[in-house]
């Protein structure tokens, strides 16, 4: 069978599909163990649920209503996660210097936090160090 410009119907573009052409910008995928190398190598990697509880901080809400996040909040998922993103050999000095701290020691926990997740402290505001401190602990002392 042909069509109005004479090919055969098994010609048709729409009946024998060519294969899709490769994209241009083929994205590798990124395995844990590369990420978290790659972490180490760059201290001004964020991971993105740090990065959004940060943003959601910064927002000033118009209204009270409902809950707001803070700083508290980041401070409390850094206490879930923070054992991935010290070095292997700081890990037990970590971990014990951890031990030491009291409930209540907000100073201490922000030295703590300076030192083993610099990077962490480094992108929230100075002023707002002593509020992450406090939902680090919180987690902690759960």
């Amino acid at each position: 069978m042909t069509n109005s410009n004479g090919q055969s119907s098994s010609e048709t573009p729409y009946l024998n599909p060519q294969p899709a052409p490769e994209p241009q910008n083929q994205q590798t995928l990124v395995t844990m163990s590369a990420l978290l190398k790659r972490n180490k190598e760059n201290a001004t990697y964020l991971p993105s649920w740090y990065r959004a509880l940060l943003s959601q901080a910064r927002v000033q809400h118009s209204s009270t209503a409902g809950y707001r996040q803070s700083y508290s909040d980041a401070g409390w998922h850094l206490a879930i996660h923070w054992s991935r993103y010290v070095e292997e050999d700081q890990l037990e000095a970590a971990e014990a210097s951890l031990a030491s701290l009291k409930w209540d020691d907000t100073a201490g926990a922000v030295r703590w936090l300076r030192k083993y997740a610099a990077s962490f402290m480094k992108a929230a505001p100075s002023r707002r160090h002593e509020n992450l401190a406090r939902g680090f602990l919180k987690r902690l002392y759960k």
